[in-house]
């Protein structure tokens, strides 16, 4: 009883959190562009067209995790929607911390020491993290999902096989994590060698068997998948590593180290649990060889060393790929729990060692630690435009969810401007999420991550951070027929479609290829989109009355300024 009751306070804290960061984020409708994404192959997946990209005939793996794409297919085929993943990501979420709070209570137990307290630090830890609450959850992207995988797979080498986690739940987590994250072809691998070597260190042959057999059935998953994706999709991996990763390794580590940087300096939970975990992981391992325990229970002892190994393959992970684009660092989201669990065991560990005022700061450790995260919290929200006089604070992601709903709106009222013009014309994008959900035409993703062609071609895939794969001479030989977009002007914001595509708007053959302008409907003004129109295109459009272009800019050879006369 006094269990269900911790997991059901745990899980009302969650859902706390989640609506504290859903209505500073400005309660957005939909989530993330990205995770629109995953929802276009979704509900094309549920009405049975395949696993293809909004209108589009072609398959292609545009999104990183095939479980959670099949997940929410689930949700849309039962006429669910968002909200139902939103709910499974809470749901996801509740399970990696009622798990990790477990192993917390079980170790507290060994050492002799309350669980209760270090469990609501560790709670709190993660409640107070409004960078983690929101890429777990209202963004409703894949990470709650990769998350609950890593936490199972790292509970699992952190704790001996009598613990909490039995072996067909851990044995579940290796195989699903095949379908999960593509970073599982290296990150389950090395745990169930971690796992191998641990067990059998120990003497504990039967789990170390285990972990052999559960290798050997991750590579058979990993080469039927590899096989379908070959045989449906015609490459062996995910779409998104071919656009967005770089083939100069080089380039790849200095963006990674950067990113890497940004997620160690975000906080003081973070900077403290990576720069701890090796210091009393190793002294832990010291303290154990210096005191020649032989007791009974040694083989109950957590294994730190193999843990800390686990946590900082999945710090350097994402320097190898060069770190992503998307503020609160994304890609470390998932393993922050992982540091949060490190630094509650130190002050299990360590509480009882030493003497004056640093045994009475060890003996009180959950209180520092909640002390630690409410002041992250606060220097978080003053960082982001929170003050002593408000609660809230600027949303750094706000622009991402802004763009979904633009997105989607867009596709809406292109599909009424062009609802008696047949072919639908072929309409090019960057923000490729939200306009996939509503617009029936086809569309050209510029960044190649739905668009194999563009995602193969040869480049160097250097400049924006996952927006480089896009090259001129292969944009001129598709030549789509409307590229949304601005003209580059003197601010910041309308430079970005320019240096994302790499200077194409001022490319001279753009110039005389397309026209910037607005095309309306002639029986409703308001109906209309600025944007830039292929010439042919829009001559095709010259007998239709229900539409008309007018050129707005012109490119003087300098600039795009206003056209104030010469309309057409």
């Amino acid at each position: 009883m006094k269990t269900a009751l911790k997991a059901v306070v745990l899980v009302l804290c969650l859902v706390l959190s989640m609506l504290l960061v859903y209505e500073i984020h400005g309660r957005p409708a939909v989530g993330i562009d990205d995770a629109n994404i995953f929802f276009s192959y979704s509900e094309n997946f549920a009405a049975g067209k395949g696993m293809v990209y909004a209108n589009n005939p072609e398959r292609v793996e545009g999104f990183t995790s095939l479980l959670w794409m099949l997940m929410c297919a689930m949700f849309f085929k039962l006429g669910a929607g968002e909200t139902a993943v939103l709910c499974l990501s809470v749901l996801l979420l509740s399970l990696t911390h009622i798990l990790t709070a477990a192993a917390i209570g079980g170790r507290a137990r060994a050492a002799a020491c309350r669980p209760l307290p270090f469990q609501a630090a560790y709670l709190v830890m993660i409640a107070l993290s409004a960078p983690y609450m929101t890429w777990m959850t209202i963004t409703l992207m894949d990470t709650c999902l990769w998350g609950l995988i890593i936490t199972v797979l790292a509970i699992f080498v952190l704790m001996p096989a009598n613990s909490i986690l039995s072996q067909p739940v851990a044995g579940l987590a290796v195989l699903l994590s095949v379908f999960v994250r593509p970073e599982s072809m290296l990150v389950t691998p090395v745990v169930l060698l971690l796992i191998w070597h641990q067990r059998s260190g120990k003497g504990l042959l039967a789990d170390a068997a285990n972990a052999k057999k559960l290798l050997a059935a991750f590579f058979v998953t990993l080469a039927v998948l590899t096989g379908f994706r070959l045989a449906y999709f015609g490459y062996p991996l995910p779409n998104t590593w071919y656009a967005k990763v770089s083939p100069s390794f080089v380039y790849n580590i200095l963006n990674g180290l950067e990113y890497l940087f940004e997620f160690v300096t975000s906080g003081i939970i973070v900077g403290a649990g990576l720069a701890l975990l090796l210091a009393y992981l190793f002294y832990t391992r010291f303290k154990q060889q210096q005191s020649g325990d032989e007791s009974d229970d040694k083989n109950l002892r957590p294994a730190y060393l193999h843990f800390a190994v686990f946590v900082l393959l999945l710090c350097i992970l994402p320097v190898l790929t060069g770190g992503d684009h998307f503020a609160l660092s994304r890609f470390y989201q998932p393993l922050y729990p992982l540091l949060c669990l490190a630094l509650t065991l130190f002050f299990i560990e360590i509480r009882s060692f030493g003497t004056g005022l640093f045994a009475r700061v060890c003996r009180h450790g959950a209180i520092l630690l909640v002390v630690l995260a409410a002041f992250d919290y606060a220097l978080f929200a003053w960082g982001n435009g929170g003050g002593f006089s408000q609660w809230r604070w600027e949303s750094p992601l706000a622009n991402e969810f802004r763009i979904a709903e633009k997105g989607i709106e867009l596709g809406n009222r292109l599909n009424r401007l062009f609802e008696d013009i047949q072919p639908t014309p072929d309409v090019a994008v960057i923000p490729a999420g939200g306009i996939a959900r509503s617009y029936k035409g086809t569309i050209t993703d510029l960044l190649g991550l739905n668009h194999t062609r563009i995602a193969h071609y040869r480049g160097s895939r250097i400049g924006k951070k996952n927006h480089a794969s896009f090259e001129r001479e292969l944009f001129f030989e598709m030549m789509p027929d409307i590229l949304i977009g601005v003209p580059p002007g003197s601010d910041k914001g309308s430079q970005f479609t320019n240096d994302t595509l790499k200077g194409l708007l001022l490319d001279e053959k753009f110039v005389m290829s397309y026209s910037y302008g607005e095309l309306a409907r002639t029986d409703n003004a308001e109906l209309s989109v600025r944007s830039f129109f292929r010439n042919d295109f829009v001559e095709s459009l010259k007998d239709k009355t229900t539409v008309k272009f007018v050129q707005t800019m012109i490119y003087n050879g300098n600039a795009y300024v206003e056209k104030l006369s010469d309309m057409r």
